[in-house]
């Protein structure tokens, strides 16, 4: 996992944000102690057009949820070449105020 080899903390995996009676989101990784989330983003997940308006309304939507968590100070996004950059994602990381070495 390229947070380890950055030495970074271990997050956790797909973890779940949910209240009862409203939405649930479920997240590519969480770093809990430092309360930040990062999500792997694809440009294939948004379409074109107004599929693509609307895709990128309902990630909006469900950021501002994942924010009103108090546990939740931030979220990262990141892209592939972002994960093929070890400097490039240390410094999203660092930025974020996820420790690295």
């Amino acid at each position: 996992m390229r947070f380890v080899q950055l030495g970074a903390p271990v997050p956790v995996q797909q973890h779940v944000f949910a209240r009862s009676s409203e939405r649930t989101a479920v997240v590519d990784f969480w770093f809990p102690d430092q309360g930040v989330v990062v999500e792997v983003d694809g440009r294939g997940k948004y379409g074109e057009g107004s599929e693509a308006a609307a895709a990128h309304w309902q990630e909006k939507q469900r950021e501002d949820f994942l924010r009103s968590f108090p546990e939740v100070r931030t979220v990262v996004r990141v892209v592939w070449s972002d994960l093929m950059a070890p400097e490039r994602l240390r410094a999203k990381l660092l930025r974020a105020g996820v420790p690295c070495r």
